[in-house]
C-alpha cells in the first residue's frame, strides 16, 4: 500500500503544481496531463479498493487529490469568468474563439473532467457500504462547488442530468437495500437509529440533487421524469413504512429527515425561471397522474395479483412508465401532494398557480375507495411546528391542515381566485369526503374573512337555492336543493350567528318568492342552526312551526293539498318533525 500512498501524493503534489507552473507554458500538455492524471488516479482507487480496505492514511491522501483537483479548478475561475463575460461583450466572435481552444476552452476542459471525475468518485466511495464517507463528502462537495465556477459555460459542457440521475441511482439503491433486509425481518421493529444509518446518505444524495438542479434547472428538466420517479418512490417508502408496526420509527426518521428535502428537490425545479409554465403542468402531472390513467398492475410482471398490495422492493423497482400506470402509488401520490401544499410557502408565484391548478385532481382521486378509506383510517407522521419533533395525525387531519395552510399562502397570491373557483365548483360535491373536506376550507375562509364578505357569499347562495325549488326537492335528499340547503347549513354554524338571523329573515319572512317554503323547509331538513337566532326570533320560529302543524292537522281532511303554505304534501309534519 506503501506505492499507492506515494502515488496519491504525488498525484495531489502534479495537481498543485500546473497551475504555478504547466499551464502557463503549454496549456494543450497540461489539459492531457491532467485527463490522464484524473482517469488513472480514478482507476487505482477503484482497483485498490478490490484488493483490500483503505487505511486512514491512504483515505487521507485519496482526499488530498480530490482537494487539490478542486483548488486546482479554483485558481482557474476568476480567468473563466473574466473570459466568458468578454466573449459576451464581443457576441459572435466570442463564441467562435472559444470553440477554437483558447485559454479559456482548456480551462473549462480542466473543470468539466474534474466534474466528472469527482463523480464517479463519489459513485465509488457511496458504494463500498459507508467506508469512504471521507471520500463520498469530499468528492460530492467538490462537484458543486465545481459547477458554481461559471454556469453559463459549464452548462453546455457538462452533462448535468447525468449527475442527477448517479444521484438518483444512489438514492433509489439505497432505500433497495433497505427494503430488502426489511423485508427479510418483517416481525422485527426497526430501530430509529439503524433507520438513521440508512436515510441519512439517502439526504446527503438529496441535498446535492436540489443543489444542482437549483444551480441548473434547464438541464435538469431533461430529466424530470426520472426526478419525479425519485420523488414519488420516497413518498412510498414513507407511506408504507408508516402502515406496518414494525415501521413506526423508521417512517419517523424518514419524515424527520427526508420529507422537506424531497420537496425541495422538487421546488428548485418549479421555482426556476428558466422553466415555462407549460413544463411546470408536465412535472406535476407526471406526479399526480388523472385516476384513469391508472392500471390494475403494479409491476410489469406476469401473473401478479392485482389485489395484493406491491412490496417495497415491488415498488422501488418501478421504471418511469410502469410508475406512470401503478394503482399501488396511488395513495404515495396524495401523500405527497400533502408535503408539497404544507411547504408551498417557499413556492414562486408560478408555481404556487400551478400546484392550485392540481386541486381538482387531489379531490378527484379522493373519490378513489382505496384512497379515501386510508385517509380515514391512517395515521401520518408529521413534523410539528417547530420542526423539532414528528408527531402521528390522522391522514385526514394532515390533508385538512395542509389545505389551510395552502389557502393562507394563497390570500395574497394570484392564484387565490383559481382556489375560489375551485371551492365555489366542488361546494355541492357529490363525494361525502371531498364535500366534507370543501366546506371544512369554506369554514375556515369564513372564520377569517370580514363578516361583509361572508354574508354576500351567504346571499349568493340562498338566491341560489331560492331559484330551483321544486314540489318535490325538499324531501329528496340527493337533490341540489337539500344539499345546497345542507351547505348554508354547515357553513352558518362556523359563522357569526347574526348570518343565521340573517338568513332566516330572507327566506323564512321577508321573501316574497312562492319558493321560499320549500327552501326554509329543506333548510329545516338539513339542520338550520334555529339556537343561533336572537331569543325572540327563535320563539317567533317556534311558534310558527307548531302553528302551521296545528293548522295542518285541523284542515288535512278538508283540503291535504292546501292546509299550509309548502308545495310539498306533509310540510308541517316534517318541520315539526326536525324542530
Amino acid at each position: 500500500m506503501q506505492l499507492l500512498l506515494d502515488y496519491l501524493r504525488f498525484s495531489a503534489s502534479s495537481f498543485t503544481a500546473i497551475g504555478k507552473i504547466c499551464f502557463v507554458s503549454d496549456e494543450a500538455s497540461a489539459v492531457k496531463f491532467v485527463s490522464e492524471q484524473l482517469n488513472l488516479t480514478k482507476e487505482v482507487i477503484l482497483n485498490a479498493k478490490k484488493v483490500e480496505s483503505f487505511s486512514s492514511e491512504i483515505l487521507k491522501a485519496v482526499q488530498g487529490v480530490i482537494d487539490s483537483i478542486v483548488r486546482l479548478c479554483k485558481e482557474f475561475s476568476p480567468t473563466v469568468n473574466q473570459c466568458v463575460n468578454e466573449m459576451k461583450i464581443n457576441g459572435n466572435v466570442g463564441i467562435a474563439r472559444m470553440e477554437e481552444g483558447n485559454s479559456v476552452c482548456n480551462l473549462v476542459s480542466i473543470i468539466t473532467m474534474g466534474i466528472k471525475s469527482m463523480s464517479e468518485l463519489g459513485m465509488l466511495a457511496a458504494r463500498d457500504g459507508g467506508n469512504l464517507v471521507t471520500i463520498l463528502n469530499t468528492s460530492w462537495k467538490g462537484v458543486i462547488t465545481l459547477l458554481q465556477i461559471d454556469k453559463h459555460t459549464l452548462a453546455s459542457k457538462v452533462d448535468v442530468g447525468e449527475i442527477i440521475l448517479k444521484l438518483i441511482s444512489l438514492i433509489k439503491e439505497s432505500l433497495r437495500f433497505a427494503a430488502e433486509a426489511w423485508s427479510c425481518s418483517a416481525k422485527e421493529n426497526i430501530s430509529a437509529t439503524e433507520a438513521r444509518r440508512v436515510f441519512l446518505p439517502v439526504k446527503f444524495y438529496l441535498i446535492n440533487a436540489v443543489k444542482v438542479a437549483a444551480l441548473f434547472p434547464s438541464q435538469a428538466s431533461m430529466v424530470f421524469k426520472e426526478i419525479s420517479l425519485c420523488i414519488l418512490m420516497i413518498s412510498a417508502f414513507k407511506v408504507s413504512l408508516s402502515q406496518q408496526t414494525h415501521g413506526k420509527h423508521a417512517s419517523e426518521v424518514m419524515t424527520d429527515l427526508l420529507e422537506k428535502t424531497t420537496v425541495d428537490l422538487l421546488s428548485a425545479l418549479l421555482n426556476a425561471g428558466e422553466i415555462t409554465q407549460e413544463l411546470r403542468l408536465s412535472l406535476l402531472d407526471s406526479l399526480f397522474i388523472n385516476e384513469q390513467c391508472f392500471s390494475t398492475q403494479v409491476c410489469n410482471k406476469q401473473g401478479h395479483d392485482s389485489q395484493t398490495e406491491p412490496s417495497l422492493v415491488d415498488i422501488l423497482s418501478l421504471s418511469v412508465e410502469s410508475a406512470a400506470s401503478a394503482r399501488g402509488l396511488l395513495l404515495a401520490r396524495v401523500v405527497l401532494f400533502q408535503s408539497v401544499m404544507r411547504y408551498s410557502a417557499e413556492l414562486e408565484e408560478d408555481a404556487k398557480l400551478a400546484i392550485t391548478r392540481k386541486l381538482q385532481w387531489f379531490l378527484d382521486i379522493l373519490t378513489d375507495e382505496k384512497v379515501y378509506t386510508s385517509v380515514l383510517s391512517s395515521q401520518l407522521p408529521m413534523a410539528d411546528g417547530s420542526g423539532k419533533t414528528v408527531i402521528w395525525e390522522s391522514m385526514f387531519s394532515a390533508l385538512l391542515l395542509s389545505l389551510k395552510s395552502l389557502m393562507i399562502i394563497l390570500s395574497s397570491s394570484p392564484a387565490w381566485e383559481e382556489l375560489e373557483t375551485l371551492l365555489l365548483q366542488n361546494l355541492l360535491h357529490p363525494h361525502f369526503l371531498c364535500w366534507q373536506i370543501v366546506m371544512e376550507l369554506w369554514c375556515f375562509w369564513a372564520r377569517h374573512a370580514t363578516d361583509d364578505t361572508v354574508a354576500n357569499v351567504i346571499d349568493k347562495l340562498c338566491i341560489f337555492m331560492l331559484s330551483m325549488s321544486t314540489s318535490e326537492a325538499p324531501l329528496c335528499p340527493d337533490s341540489v336543493l337539500r344539499r345546497t340547503a345542507k351547505s348554508i347549513c354547515f357553513l352558518l354554524t362556523h359563522s357569526p350567528k347574526s348570518l343565521t338571523a340573517q338568513v332566516y329573515k330572507n327566506i323564512s319572512t321577508e321573501s316574497r318568492s312562492e319558493l321560499a317554503p320549500d327552501a326554509y323547509l329543506a333548510l329545516l331538513l338539513e339542520g338550520f342552526p334555529l339556537n343561533f337566532l336572537p331569543d325572540r326570533m327563535k320563539n317567533d320560529a317556534k311558534k310558527q312551526i307548531v302553528a302551521e302543524f296545528f293548522h295542518f292537522i285541523e284542515n288535512f281532511n278538508q283540503k291535504p293539498l292546501s292546509s299550509s303554505r309548502y308545495s310539498v304534501q306533509g310540510g308541517p309534519v316534517f318541520a315539526l318533525y326536525v324542530y
